[in-house]
């Protein structure tokens, strides 16, 4: 069933977030999150079981995306499920998107050492490999830790249908620095469509030889919800379904004057991607003259694209040099500048006041300032995991300024 929102009175709102968790607390991983990603490794869909999918002397290669919901104890689940299944943990390595990604996986394989846990380096030359050629004659090139593998697992989160194709979270994400660059970059983004993109992932991850996921769809606490394993195409079908069925909306409330948008997930969830997100699904939601307030625990330092935020007085400036820009915040900056130049935006993290303050925001310093901030308007939305929001095509069909560049 699709996600339904409802508007409240907001002194009931504050009321219901005087008893919520402080968010730079995140709750600890449930245990059923990695049973979930066993059971799912047990029958996987469209291949036969895992024993049969590869041999014990092979090396292996899990490829860990970014926003994987419970990611320690997902790559937990997954490393154990191979070494029951003979494959032996010096012949596995986890791939990790970044190196908070890289220290959260390190940290749910503390028993098993033995496992290689590494952060990909779009720079490294030398730890990057040609796969071939791609439409216009691009070259397509991949980390040597997926190329060079026997078997590729990949595992990350589900995403809406269409969303980067079937081979999202291990094309571009793995890809070399160049290819990160150009797919980042505003300009490119609004040129390219999303049928170009996935089209340049598919024949990525294809030429890579990876046919086997696990996708995850996250639950509103950054847990997990459901989980797929198998076949890549049969997995992503699914899995984008069950992420419809928990995430999507198909009708809205009429406008509230505050929207009070929540970060879920541990520390590797609390972003600038994953805030930029959230004011996406928020600015759908809110009245022309209401505001946004971001509960989260985000402590993410600023790059170059933010950096241009600090201290603005010309955002339509900001704006026209954002275009060009290529790094890995470009999206996110071009989203909060966005969402500043509509109207008031709030923001709970663990970033400094007078920073947050400089980029055009109102930082929130606990919960019962939230709650103080929510009292005061006669209506408010609350989106638990607004990161994962989205939205049916029939309600709201403008096309923002920039789409996010991994989809």
């Amino acid at each position: 069933m699709p996600l339904t929102i409802h508007a409240r009175e907001g002194a009931e709102v504050a009321s219901e977030v005087a008893q919520w968790r402080d968010p730079t607390n995140p709750q600890p991983a449930a245990p059923q999150d990695a049973e979930r990603v066993r059971a799912a490794l047990r029958d996987p869909v469209g291949l036969p079981p895992l024993e049969q999918c590869l041999l014990p002397d092979d090396h292996v290669t899990v490829a860990l995306a970014e926003g994987t919901p419970a990611a320690a104890g997902c790559v937990r689940a997954v490393v154990e499920a191979l070494v029951e299944v003979g494959v032996a943990a010096e012949r596995i390595t986890v791939l990790a998107g970044n190196e908070t990604l890289r220290q959260v996986a390190a940290e749910g394989l503390v028993e098993t050492p033995a496992v290689s846990v590494v952060a990909h380096d779009p720079a490294d030359a030398e730890g990057l490999c040609f796969l071939g050629l791609g439409r216009g004659d691009r070259e397509l090139r991949i980390s040597k830790q997926l190329f060079e593998a026997d078997f590729v697992l990949v595992l990350g989160p589900s995403r809406p249908a269409g969303a980067g194709g079937a081979y999202a979270g291990l094309y571009p994400e793995f890809a070399d620095l160049a290819t990160l660059r150009r797919r980042r970059r505003l300009a490119n983004i609004e040129r390219a469509g999303d049928a170009q993109r996935r089209a340049e992932n598919n024949e990525a991850g294809r030429l890579v030889g990876a046919s086997f996921a696990v996708r995850v769809t996250p639950d509103g606490a950054g847990g997990v919800a459901e989980t797929f394993a198998g076949e890549i195409d049969r997995v992503d079908t699914l899995a984008a379904e069950a992420h419809r069925r928990r995430w999507s909306c198909d009708s809205t409330p009429e406008p509230a004057t505050l929207v009070i948008a929540r970060v879920g997930g541990d520390r590797d969830a609390q972003t600038w991607t994953n805030v930029a997100r959230a004011l996406d699904a928020a600015e759908r939601l809110v009245d022309e003259e209401g505001a946004i307030a971001i509960c989260s625990a985000l402590d993410e330092t600023l790059g170059e694209s933010l950096g241009r935020l600090v201290d603005s007085d010309d955002l339509d400036r900001v704006a026209a040099e954002m275009r060009n820009d290529n790094g890995p915040d470009a999206w996110a900056a071009w989203r909060l500048l966005c969402a500043v130049q509509r109207g008031p935006v709030y923001l709970m993290s663990g970033l400094d006041g007078e920073l947050v303050e400089s980029l055009g925001v109102t930082p929130i310093a606990n919960l019962t300032e939230l709650g103080r901030l929510a009292g005061g308007r006669p209506s408010c939305v609350v989106l638990d995991g607004a990161q994962h929001v989205s939205f049916d095509a029939a309600i709201d069909g403008t096309a923002v300024a920039a789409e996010e560049p991994f989809v």
